[in-house]
């Protein structure tokens, strides 16, 4: 068993990472949301509860699987319906190293993202490690830092089919919002689930160094979002704050190039516009690339918040703009 004792500032770095994305402003603007550390977590809308997933009548395996792990879901807005014309869509929220899924809701304003976009939630929770924390195992980066070697992407597998049954909601629309730590495991999904997953987003996680390492099944959109002053998870590669013996990850920037190169697209990162991601930073603070000649239906952009660091607030604007990329992603078959 292999045991890195994290210092106490970056266990406190990683667990308050789980919710937001950037730097935390000193005041509250309308419509942010953030997470703080001993911080109450709001509760879910009554008039769509959260509630808890049992076994449904799936694959044996997946039902073992969620029944030994159990995760939250809540329901799509009451205004999706058969005769709208399409089956609402399923985000899977993966939450931050030593935190977990009831935190990223609220840090990140899901509830809200998923009224305004008509999206149901699958909301699990990582494996404690030995001090408590919990992880998921997502890449020799980050985090299984006690080496428990648990099979995330079966149970996350698992998840997806279990809540797609329970939910009613469309197999062909499966999004996977991740930060820190989360974010690493949902670039991971996208290499060894593409077959259910549709498109990615990774805030302030990062692909593998070895791009040979991912080969998915079929195109996947992806998109990156970090913080150009991240210090716990270098917008440059690197090795996670103080982690030297972890292994290296890629860049933000080699993480989008690598999945153009997966996705098949002809183009190179270039200029898309910006966007006003962070109330705690000034003005539209962040610029966004996108990696051109995709295939019809592909994204892969990344999003550089300039000043944001590993842990910012997120915006209504801004959680709605994470929306609508999520919204154009479609399915390319190989």
């Amino acid at each position: 068993m292999r045991v890195i004792d994290l210092p106490p500032a970056l266990a406190v770095s990683l667990v308050l990472a789980s919710g937001s994305i950037g730097c935390q402003s000193n005041g509250a603007a309308t419509g942010a949301a953030s997470v703080d550390a001993g911080s109450s977590t709001k509760p879910a809308s009554s008039a769509k509860p959260t509630t808890r997933a049992t076994p449904g009548a799936g694959r044996a395996n997946a039902a073992a699987l969620v029944g030994e792990r159990p995760y939250r879901t809540r329901p799509a807005p009451a205004s999706t319906d058969a005769g709208a014309g399409r089956l609402p869509a399923l985000v899977v929220a993966l939450h931050g190293f030593g935190s977990n899924g009831t935190q990223l809701e609220s840090g990140l304003g899901l509830d809200a993202i998923a009224d305004a976009h008509d999206y149901a939630l699958a909301i699990p929770d990582g494996t404690p490690d030995s001090a408590g924390r919990r992880f998921w195992n997502a890449t020799d980066s980050c985090c299984d830092f006690d080496d428990k070697k648990v099979d995330d992407v079966a149970y996350l597998r698992a998840v997806i089919d279990d809540a797609t049954q329970r939910l009613g909601t469309d197999p062909a629309r499966v999004y996977i919002v991740g930060h820190s730590n989360g974010g690493f495991m949902g670039l991971r999904l996208a290499c060894d689930l593409a077959d259910k997953v549709t498109a990615v987003i990774s805030l302030a996680g990062a692909g593998y160094l070895d791009a040979s390492r991912c080969v998915p099944s079929r195109p996947v959109s992806i998109l990156q979002v970090h913080g150009d002053a991240d210090t716990t998870i270098p917008i440059g590669g690197g090795t996670a704050q103080r982690l030297p013996e972890a292994a290296p990850f890629a860049s933000a920037k080699d993480t989008v190039a690598n999945w153009g190169k997966y996705d098949r697209c002809l183009g190179v990162l270039s200029p898309a516009g910006k966007v006003d991601l962070s109330p705690a930073l000034p003005g539209a603070e962040t610029d966004t690339t996108r990696v051109s000649g995709c295939p019809s239906g592909l994204d892969v952009e990344l999003w550089t918040v300039h000043g944001g660091e590993h842990n910012v607030q997120l915006s209504a604007r801004g959680g709605d703009a994470l929306g609508r990329f999520l919204d154009g992603a479609g399915i390319v078959t190989k």
